[in-house]
């Protein structure tokens, strides 16, 4: 990472879109993977280019907006969560992409 930017090859470059210290960097901030099944979380982020983050913000999961993780599959499957009062299932590739504070840390 180089000046909060990744770079990939071909000159393309991957943006994080998030506010303050995240993962690493002195803040409590988690993958979403990582957050145990039935915990709130608020969203602190999302990383990766304009498609990915664009495709998140398209099913609601919106930076500074409360989510609940309702279930995952244990072998790599989906998770399960709960954003505006709609169950959403997210692919795991995509889901470790959103990170996320957990409430009352």
């Amino acid at each position: 990472m180089i000046g909060g930017r990744r770079l990939f090859g071909r000159g393309r470059e991957r943006r994080r879109f998030d506010e303050g210290p995240g993962p690493g960097r002195g803040g409590s901030r988690l993958e979403l993977p990582e957050l145990p099944d039935g915990e709130s979380a608020r969203i602190v982020g999302v990383e990766g280019g304009r498609e990915a983050a664009g495709r998140l913000e398209s099913m609601g999961i919106i930076v500074g907006s409360t989510i609940l993780k309702k279930s995952s599959a244990l072998n790599g499957g989906p998770i399960v969560v709960e954003s505006g009062g709609t169950n959403l299932a997210i692919g795991r590739g995509m889901a470790s992409k959103v990170l996320v504070e957990r409430l009352g840390s």
